[in-house]
């Protein structure tokens, strides 16, 4: 009995040892176990996040469409129209190019020079359509000639595009009086746009020495660079 004695407080001392590191161990196995799952649960809820993030940026462009053709109906009571909603998917603003590709083509509609608009203002016509996408050249590309009317002036005018922001009004009488913000319109007059469609308003004008023409710069109705949808016409 005096021999077994001594031992037992080693074997306590070992059995306590054991326990507290078993004890550790398994501390640090839940505290793993749960940040495991924190980090499951914040990868989830960053999921949500981003779904709702989505589905409020695909609400916003329906509604963004809806109001467009809506509007554009608004404005065009007596024009006879069908109206193809398009997403913009690309953009080419090369020195010698102004267009966008758009996401609808030929099996939905889609032909070569069908009007492109957006907020009741014209943005450019199909110049090549393809099967499923389209490219709109845009008033502003240099290959743009486009019949026009000073609306208040009544003076018809050639919009041209020089791969610029801006566009040229040529043909405008020197004797012509302009104002900035003069709003300029789409011409019937040997051309398939729809009569009076808003184009540009004036901001800057000059009469060079003996020129017959003023020189007219316009700023087209529609920033390109804001929009993500157009709406195509087709007659």
């Amino acid at each position: 009995m005096a021999c077994v004695m001594p031992v037992r407080p080693f074997q306590w001392a070992t059995c306590l040892s054991s326990n507290t590191a078993s004890d550790f161990f398994h501390r640090i196995t839940c505290i793993w176990a749960e940040n495991e799952t924190n980090t499951e649960r914040e990868n989830e809820v960053t999921e949500l996040k981003n779904k709702i993030i989505e589905l409020q940026d695909t609400n916003h462009k329906l509604q963004d469409k809806l109001s467009a053709v809506s509007e554009f109906h608004k404005e065009q009571k007596k024009a006879k129209s069908h109206i193809i909603p398009a997403d913009i998917i690309g953009y080419d603003t090369s020195i010698f190019r102004r267009s966008i590709t758009i996401n609808v083509g030929i099996k939905h509609g889609v032909k070569d020079n069908n009007v492109v608009v957006a907020k009741n203002a014209l943005v450019g016509v199909i110049s090549v359509a393809g099967a499923r996408t389209s490219q709109v050249r845009l008033i502003t590309d240099p290959a743009s000639r486009i019949p026009g009317r000073i609306l208040r002036t009544r003076d018809q005018v050639i919009i041209e595009g020089n791969a610029s922001p801006y566009c040229r009004l040529k043909y405008v009488p020197r004797w012509t009086t302009l104002k900035k913000s003069d709003k300029v319109v789409t011409s019937d007059t040997g051309s398939f746009y729809i009569a009076s469609l808003p184009i540009a308003t004036v901001i800057e004008n000059e009469t060079k020495g003996g020129a017959l023409f003023q020189s007219v710069k316009a700023l087209p109705l529609v920033n390109i660079t804001k929009i993500e949808n157009v709406l195509v016409i087709k007659e």
